[in-house]
């Protein structure tokens, strides 16, 4: 929904009250799944912490995986520089990716492949994305939206997100090329313009059909 997800400004408040106002943010929303790969981006973050001390990683969401994944932030002494939100209505979550430096995506590959809502969304806010080089994510080499990395591979990960923190202008043209991408192909009017065209077409070719078999 590219009327919600879209670049918004105006977010000091929130940025005040989670005390971001002299950080870098480097943000993950969805549920606290095993198949999310948060435990390698917990891996990857004291070697981005060593680099760049003023980074926080944001955690937006909840799920059974969450008191684990806290209890391994503090058992490495990062606890500091990470912010579990909890739960928040989706109606909120355009601001807290807006509020974000970059995003990341670090799935766990499948054979099958994702294709994740969230991926659309994070570009549709204008946000550079590093995630996992895994099938349905190819989409952000493509179009110059983001960075994919081999999931495991900590010293990628934490080369690619200390890049992005410290290059403001390819943020800037990835997150640009990203929302452009997303609201060209991504938004659920263009789907439903494309499904609409298909289905017309499908109708075409039925009644031609049709129409050779009677003659």
């Amino acid at each position: 929904d590219t009327d919600k997800f879209k670049p918004l400004e105006d977010l000091d408040y929130l940025r005040k009250k989670l005390d971001f106002e002299s950080k870098q943010i480097v943000a993950f929303i969805g549920v606290f799944a095993e198949w999310q790969g948060l435990d390698f981006l917990i891996e990857t973050s004291p070697h981005v912490i060593d680099k760049k001390p003023d980074t926080v990683f944001l955690l937006v969401g909840d799920g059974s995986l969450k008191d684990k994944l806290v209890d391994k932030v503090e058992a490495i002494g990062v606890l500091d520089h990470f912010v579990f939100t909890g739960f928040v209505p989706h109606d909120q979550v355009p601001s807290f990716i807006n509020l974000s430096d970059l995003c990341v995506v670090p799935k766990k590959p499948l054979k099958s492949g994702y294709s994740p809502l969230k991926l659309y969304e994070y570009m549709a806010c204008g946000k550079p994305i590093i995630a996992t080089r895994t099938g349905g994510f190819e989409i952000l080499e493509t179009s110059g939206a983001g960075i994919l990395v081999d999931y495991n591979n900590v010293h990628e990960f934490s080369n690619s997100i200390l890049r992005l923190l410290q290059d403001e202008n390819l943020r800037k043209q990835m997150g640009e090329n990203g929302l452009k991408y997303a609201v060209e192909n991504c938004s659920w009017t263009n789907v439903a313009e494309r499904l609409e065209q298909v289905l017309t077409e499908s109708c075409y070719f039925t009644k031609k059909k049709e129409s050779n078999i009677h003659l």
